[in-house]
């Protein structure tokens, strides 16, 4: 049979599968469609990357956002085979012998999560995993990310030892695995606080709770030497991580090794270059940018991460070259997550908030109290941009643009 002939055949059974499940719950139709790419995905890797090609339109949200939460809330139960690689907190001290064990001798991109905080869902462990191979697969199909050598592995059933090893052993059962060697999905499985999971038969991850501390550092700093020893100029992109580890796991390596964090900077730059470009729409001067006032709802990684980015890009411009000309350049800001408008007065703020957190001087507005809303916030502050960065949809209502507009 032909490439061409197998593409068709494909494409063929996916319209079957939409015309088969009309009618049906968006959530399960998703998962089906999910199920059916997936499964070609360990067929063949190479029309499984011209499917999403010729098609990213249609399958980006199957692969990624939005489906991909649905399956890493359900990876114990869809789970069939293993794709990347996972070293967990029981591995601290073997992580640069098992770095080996990946057949690849150069890998390009990496995408690491710990699962600790996947998209707006919480702590999902383990099934995180699903975050980090959407994404190489969306940076494959749709950024141009050469994925090149697939290398068929050859597993056996090590009887005396029960585990599948490299290689190949008469008599035991065998099997043949298919990976992409120059982009890898890693999870750091340090346990999880999620109750449903830890009492969850299905599930597959360390049954602990999460590490903290020295001892969680510990298993990130194995794991990054143990990356780097191999494949030094690999790009490592760190993925929903929750926001303390975020920061700290981002100032920790950036000037060690080749990595970034996604959540922190690349929503950070994205946004940040939306905002420069609405100011050179309105014909106005770049310099402009430092009298924006933006309100930002949202305070987690990728919230404070925009606003970093956006201060430093303030503090850069023409004539504010010096951080006191901008009052440490936190003025323009105003932030809010689920209990309102974050000021100086919220106790047990995380450091990296309390940074951009309002305070009561002179130049602050009158009347805007700490926990004021977005109403309350948006009537006094008349701000230029209103910055969305919550997991919650529908802040923004009419009675909000109305006031902004």
């Amino acid at each position: 049979m032909s490439f061409e002939q197998q593409y068709e055949r494909f494409i063929n059974s996916y319209h079957s599968l939409e015309h088969n499940t009309q009618g049906e719950p968006d959530s399960v139709v998703s998962l089906a469609k999910w199920r059916i790419l997936n499964r070609l995905h360990d067929r063949n890797e190479t029309l499984y990357y011209r499917v999403l090609i010729d098609n990213i339109k249609d399958f980006a949200p199957i692969i990624y956002t939005p489906t991909v939460g649905l399956v890493c809330e359900n990876y114990s139960g869809l789970f069939r085979r293993p794709r990347g690689m996972y070293f967990s907190a029981k591995d601290k001290g073997e992580m640069m012998s098992m770095i080996y064990n990946w057949p690849a001798e150069k890998v390009d991109m990496i995408v690491v999560t710990d699962g600790s905080r996947i998209l707006g869902l919480g702590d999902l462990g383990v099934q995180g995993i699903g975050i980090p191979i959407g994404k190489l697969d969306v940076y494959v199909a749709a950024a141009g990310i050469n994925p090149q050598k697939v290398c068929d592995l050859l597993l056996f059933w090590n009887v005396k030892e029960h585990q599948l090893t490299r290689g190949y052993l008469w008599h035991s059962p065998f099997y043949i695995c298919r990976f992409s060697l120059q982009v890898l999905p890693i999870m750091l499985d340090v346990g999880t606080n999620n109750e449903e999971l830890l009492e969850d038969k299905l599930y597959l991850g360390l049954r602990q709770p999460r590490l903290e501390g020295e001892e969680y550092l510990a298993v990130v700093d194995e794991f990054m030497e143990a990356v780097h020893a191999r494949w030094p100029k690999a790009i490592v992109q760190f993925e929903d991580f929750q926001m303390k580890w975020a920061f700290e796991t981002l100032q920790r390596y950036r000037s060690r090794f080749c990595m970034f964090n996604d959540d922190v900077q690349g929503t950070a730059g994205v946004a940040l270059a939306g905002l420069l470009g609405a100011v050179r729409a309105q014909g106005r001067p770049l310099a402009d940018f430092t009298k924006q006032k933006i309100v930002v709802v949202g305070a987690g990684s990728a919230g404070i991460g925009v606003l970093n980015m956006a201060k430093h890009a303030m503090l850069r411009m023409p004539g504010t070259h010096k951080i006191g000309e901008l009052g440490e350049g936190h003025n323009q800001f105003w932030v809010l997550d689920k209990d309102g408008l974050i000021t100086k007065s919220r106790k047990d703020l995380d450091p990296a908030v309390a940074r951009f957190a309002r305070g009561y001087g002179p130049e602050e507005v009158e009347d805007l109290h700490e926990g004021a809303s977005l109403v309350e916030v948006v009537k006094k502050v008349k701000p230029h941009v209103l910055l969305g960065l919550s997991g919650v949809g529908g802040i923004f209502n009419e009675e909000v643009s109305s006031i902004v507009v």
